[in-house]
């Protein structure tokens, strides 16, 4: 009923598979035993938006001189994640774990709108599909988020929840990665303004920032599912006097890495992409694993640095 009553607008249609809803709250429910069997839906896969992404993959460079081959047990780059991937020598990477850049949520990643957003994330993960070994494992740690999409409408009229974590699915789908889990991370009563009121309900303002997917895909057959819930606290990086004492604005928590270890082969690197303040690598150093970590924002680049190698933060 909370999802009905906050997802969906009076008079809309929602189909409610595998269960019977009793209250309607306004809305026409269609559960999934009324579904007429002469009907003939659309296929996902015939989507325009679907077709869309297929064409741009379709029609993408190859790129067949990869020639560099990674030499230290921690590398840190500066560049181009998706360039810098598509020259690397395959099948050095065992495992990836990252936290993308969301679709203008922050200073450092912006687009003038969310289908070049999309094509960013999608050309980047044909680079890390390409570059894992066979049968491995990339977890992808990303929200939904509240913005204009500036497709159709530049204006606070298309100011509406963009399902980035359902759209990346689609894409890497696309790039040829097989979805074998949701683990959904809890991330509880996160640090933000609501703080100030008395409710501290985590879902007072905007609910979906209360939790996160962190994605399981597979570069292989899928042989299990991995399917769970998750509570971890987020990094607290603003202190009394409203400073981020951290130097990033995203940066996700070092419990979050350990997700990684059940996919992680120690002879093989772990990946980052799209690095940040350097959190995965320092978990690598720490616990004994090779690291590639890829940040092309130079300042954020340096951090990476000092967080992986000079302190303990």
């Amino acid at each position: 009923e909370y999802l009905i009553n906050n997802y969906s607008y009076k008079g809309e249609t929602v189909f409610a598979k595998n269960t019977e809803i009793i209250k309607t709250l306004g809305r026409n429910i269609v559960c999934d035993y009324e579904i007429d069997a002469n009907l003939n839906p659309i296929k996902f896969n015939e989507l325009p938006i679907y077709k869309l992404f297929k064409s741009i993959f379709d029609n993408k460079r190859e790129f067949k001189d990869r020639l560099k081959i990674l030499k230290n047990d921690i590398e840190v780059i500066n560049d181009n994640s998706t360039s810098y991937l598509n020259s690397l020598v395959p099948n050095q990477i065992g495992a990836a774990i990252t936290s993308p850049p969301y679709y203008n949520a922050r200073e450092y990643s912006q687009w003038e709108n969310v289908i070049l957003y999309l094509v960013d994330m999608l050309l980047n993960a044909d680079a890390v599909y390409n570059s894992l070994a066979d049968d491995s494992y990339y977890l992808y740690n990303i929200g939904d988020i509240v913005s204009e999409d500036n497709i159709y409408v530049v204006s606070l009229m298309s100011n509406k929840r963009i399902q980035l974590g359902f759209l990346s699915c689609m894409i890497f789908e696309i790039v040829g990665f097989n979805l074998s889990g949701n683990i959904i991370w809890d991330k509880g009563q996160v640090q933000s303004k609501r703080n100030s009121t008395i409710n501290l309900f985590s879902g007072y303002v905007k609910c979906i920032n209360s939790y996160e997917h962190v994605f399981v895909f597979k570069k292989g057959h899928i042989t299990e599912g991995f399917n769970k819930v998750i509570k971890i606290n987020p990094v607290i990086k603003i202190n009394s006097k409203g400073e981020n004492t951290y130097k990033h604005t995203a940066p996700y928590p070092l419990d979050l890495v350990n997700l990684i270890k059940s996919f992680a082969q120690k002879d093989l690197y772990i990946l980052d992409p799209y690095l940040g303040s350097g959190t995965t690598l320092k978990w690598a150093l720490k616990n004994g694993y090779k690291g590639l970590g890829i940040e092309m924002n130079e300042d954020y680049y340096k951090l990476s640095l000092d967080r992986i190698f000079e302190n303990n933060n």
